[in-house]
């Protein structure tokens, strides 16, 4: 049942939109979105407008510092274990419980989906790449630490290391080069999180050899001392910079 309702035009547009049965029909009405219009027509048609605009409102905004998220994610993540394990040394976390959480709260965050050790062949098909035998050689059974999607489609890559080893630099050359295939012909992000530990070095010269690496595109958080007081950690997260066409969270 029809009745006259004070309506924008433009909660007009959401209601419309809003509203899937062709039982109604509009007509277009020339007005500024900001003049309120008496319209008849069904209040559900009404309700449907608001809540829709509501929905946009109360959407969470992604376009978010990922570097600042996935610092203050991996390291909550490290602190988190410290409680629930009690492991012998901080640099003991697993990986695995690593992208698990920052996968979790990034979701809680962003509001996107968040999977965790992707295959890059399932993300090829979504992205609705040919799964060609070539392609498939090239990307092998090697996941993402972490992957975001948005409406379906995987929008940027994650990789997270605790970087504890003697080696000059964390080993994630292989995961990367996989994800930088797909990021030649998708709209995608790539960033890089490290738990950094001063290993044969101190802490200070592992950052400082990362910024050379990464350049200006790296995020480094707080110290934190380790749970034996003996020694301290951080968290750093570098952007691998945006491909042609990316969009930024």
């Amino acid at each position: 049942m029809a009745e006259n309702v004070n309506i924008s035009s433009a909660d007009l547009c959401h209601a419309i939109a809003a509203t899937s049965s062709g039982a109604h029909s509009f007509i277009a009405i020339d007005t500024p979105p900001s003049k309120s219009i008496a319209i008849a027509c069904p209040r559900r048609v009404l309700m449907a407008g608001i809540e829709a605009k509501a929905a946009v409102r109360q959407r969470p905004e992604i376009r978010l510092d990922i570097e600042k998220a996935v610092v203050e994610f991996g390291t909550e993540a490290v602190l988190q274990y410290r409680t629930v394990a009690a492991p012998r040394h901080d640099n003991e976390v697993p990986e695995s419980f690593i992208r698990s959480f920052v996968a979790l709260r990034l979701h809680q965050r962003l509001g996107c989906q968040a999977h965790v050790e992707r295959l890059y062949t399932a993300m090829a098909i979504d992205l609705g790449m040919p799964l060609t035998p070539d392609l498939v050689t090239v990307l092998g059974s090697f996941r993402a630490d972490v992957a975001l999607y948005e409406n379906g489609r995987p929008v940027a890559i994650v990789a997270l290391k605790v970087f504890d080893a003697a080696s000059p630099l964390p080993s994630i050359g292989s995961e990367l080069d996989k994800a930088q295939v797909l990021a030649r012909f998708a709209k995608l992000r790539i960033f890089v999180g490290v738990m950094i530990c001063p290993i044969i070095v101190s802490l200070e010269a592992r950052i400082e050899r990362l910024h050379d690496i990464f350049g200006g595109n790296m995020y480094v958080g707080e110290r934190q001392r380790s749970g034996d007081q003996q020694w301290q950690w951080c968290f750093a997260c570098a952007s691998l910079g945006d491909r042609e066409g990316a969009r930024s969270y």
